[in-house]
C-alpha cells in the first residue's frame, strides 16, 4: 500500500475510533466507489473480475449491496443516519425515490442503460455531499485519492480520481 492510500485509510480508521456509536460509513464507501469507472462497480463489492459479464444485473447488484449493508448495520444497532439522510433527501427534496424504488425509476429514465443509471445515482450522491459537506468528505478531498484500479505494473490507473468540484470545497 502506498503512502497516499495509507493516509486515506488512516483518516477512515481515525473516524471509526472517534465516533462512539460506530457508523459504518456506507455513504463514504459509496462515494469512493463512485469516483471509479462505473463498469468496474462489481470489483468494489467483492465480486470476481469476470462479473463484468453481469452488465444487465449491475443495478440490482448495487441496490442489493446498499440495502444489505444498511440493513446489516441496523440489525447490529450501528448508526445508519448518513445513508438514511441521503435517501430521505433523494425522496423528499429531489423527488427521486418513488414507490417503485430509485433503481426502477432511473432504469426507465435512462432507457435501460445500467451505466447511466449508476451515473445518475452517483450524481445525486455528489450533489448531496457538496450540499452537506460532511467532515469525512472534506478530509478525503484535501489530498489526492488514487484509483484502486491498477495497471500491469501495479500502480494506480489514475493518481487522483477526485472531481474538480470536490477539490474546490477544501
Amino acid at each position: 500500500m502506498n503512502s497516499e492510500n495509507a493516509e486515506i485509510y488512516e483518516i477512515l480508521a481515525m473516524k471509526k475510533r472517534e465516533v462512539s456509536s460506530f457508523d459504518f460509513m456506507l455513504l463514504e464507501h459509496l462515494y469512493l466507489i463512485s469516483l471509479e469507472r462505473p463498469e468496474h462497480l462489481g470489483m468494489f463489492m467483492g465480486l470476481p473480475i469476470n462479473s463484468m459479464k453481469l452488465q444487465d444485473a449491475q443495478i440490482d447488484i448495487l441496490r442489493s449491496y446498499i440495502t444489505g449493508l444498511t440493513e446489516a448495520n441496523r440489525l447490529a444497532k450501528i448508526n445508519t443516519g448518513e445513508i438514511d439522510d441521503f435517501f430521505y433527501w433523494l425522496r423528499d427534496v429531489k423527488q427521486e425515490f418513488p414507490t417503485q424504488g430509485w433503481e426502477k425509476k432511473y432504469f426507465d429514465d435512462c432507457n435501460g442503460n445500467h451505466l447511466l443509471v449508476i451515473g445518475k445515482l452517483w450524481s445525486f450522491l455528489h450533489e448531496f455531499l457538496l450540499l452537506k459537506k460532511p467532515d469525512w468528505f472534506v478530509k478525503l478531498n484535501r489530498k489526492p485519492i488514487p484509483s484502486k484500479l491498477r495497471n500491469g505494473a501495479g500502480t494506480p490507473n489514475k493518481i487522483d480520481i477526485r472531481r474538480s468540484d470536490h477539490k474546490e470545497i477544501v
